[in-house]
C-alpha cells in the first residue's frame, strides 16, 4: 500500500519526468523515425489490461519503444461502491514514467482535464471527482485533500498529443469542425495551468469533441503536417473502429480491449496501420 508520502514524491518526480522527457517540445511529443509505437486507448483503471501492456512493451529490453497511454483515471464500475481508486493505477504510470522517462508518455485526456477543473463529470452513473475523492479519503485520511492538489498538479504537466516523423497524429480526441476557425495552436506550446483546465476552448476541443468529418480531418492534416490520426475518447464495444478513413478510434478499458502497434520507421497507409491493431486478450 503507497504512502502518503510516497505518492507525493511519486508525483513530483513524475511531474519533472513529463517536462523534461527528451522527446517534449511545448506540449507536444515529437517521436523520430525509428523505434516502435505501442498506443492504447482509454483505461480507465482497467488493471489485467494495464498488465498486459506493460509486458508487451518490455521496455527494459526495447529501448526504442514507447508506451502511450491516455485516460488512465475515473472508473465507471468501481469496485468498491461509491469509491474510484484509479488513482493506483495513475501511480503505476508514473512509476513506469520515472523508470523509463523518455519511452512512456501519458497524454491528457478529458478525464484528466475534469480532474484539474473541478468540473464534474459522469460516467457508468456516478459522479467520477465525487467518488474518485471519495477514493482517495478512504485510502489517505487526513492526507487526501494534499493528495488531490498533488494530483492535480501532476496532471497539468502532461503532453497533449504526438506526432511521429511517419506523419501519424496521436491524442485523446480531436477538435471538431465547428471549433476548428477558433481553435488556437499555440496550446501545444503554452505552458498549462489551472486557466487552461478551467476555461481554455481550444484544449477543450482537443480532449472533449466527437463528431469529425472528412473536411475537419483534411483541415487538421494540412495544419499539423500528418496523415491519420489514433485517437480514444469515443466508446468502442470491440476495443476499436474506423468511422473516417483517416481515423483510428482505440479502446483499451474492458476485456474488447485492444491497442496499436507500429514502426516508427514504416510509412503506412490507414489500411496499413489499422491492420495492425493488437487484441489485448491475446497478450500473454
Amino acid at each position: 500500500m503507497i504512502s502518503a508520502r510516497e505518492l507525493f514524491d511519486d508525483l513530483k518526480r513524475g511531474g519533472e519526468a513529463n517536462l523534461q522527457d527528451k522527446w517534449r517540445k511545448g506540449n507536444l511529443i515529437e517521436l523520430p523515425a525509428n523505434g516502435k509505437v505501442i498506443m492504447t486507448g482509454d483505461l480507465h483503471g482497467h488493471q489485467k489490461n494495464f498488465d498486459r501492456l506493460v509486458r508487451y512493451a518490455d521496455l527494459e529490453k526495447n529501448p526504442n519503444t514507447h508506451l502511450i497511454f491516455h485516460e488512465v483515471i475515473h472508473n465507471g464500475h468501481p469496485e468498491v461502491p461509491n469509491e474510484d481508486h484509479t488513482f493506483i493505477m495513475l501511480i503505476q504510470v508514473v512509476k513506469l514514467k520515472i523508470a523509463f522517462p523518455d519511452q512512456v508518455h501519458y497524454l491528457m485526456g478529458n478525464h484528466e482535464m475534469a480532474q484539474c477543473s473541478g468540473e464534474e463529470v459522469l460516467k457508468g452513473g456516478h459522479r467520477m471527482l465525487k467518488i474518485f475523492t471519495n477514493g482517495l479519503h478512504a485510502r489517505f485520511r487526513e492526507h487526501a485533500d494534499m493528495a488531490l492538489q498533488a494530483i492535480s498538479d501532476y496532471l497539468l504537466t502532461l503532453p497533449i498529443a504526438i506526432r511521429t516523423e511517419n506523419r501519424i497524429w496521436m491524442s485523446h480526441s480531436l477538435p471538431s469542425k465547428r471549433h476548428l476557425a477558433q481553435f488556437d495552436d499555440a496550446i501545444f506550446q503554452d505552458t498549462l495551468e489551472g486557466q487552461h483546465v478551467v476555461s481554455d476552448k481550444s484544449l477543450r476541443a482537443l480532449l472533449w469533441d466527437r463528431r469529425h468529418d472528412e473536411a475537419c480531418l483534411s483541415n487538421l492534416m494540412q495544419r499539423w503536417h500528418v496523415d491519420i490520426f489514433i485517437v480514444g475518447h469515443q466508446s468502442q464495444e470491440y476495443g476499436h473502429g474506423r468511422p473516417l478513413d483517416e481515423m483510428i478510434i482505440l479502446a483499451s478499458d474492458h476485456n474488447h480491449g485492444h491497442c496499436l502497434p507500429f514502426d516508427l520507421s514504416v510509412d503506412y497507409t490507414s489500411d496499413e496501420l489499422y491492420g495492425l491493431i493488437k487484441p489485448l486478450a491475446s497478450i500473454a
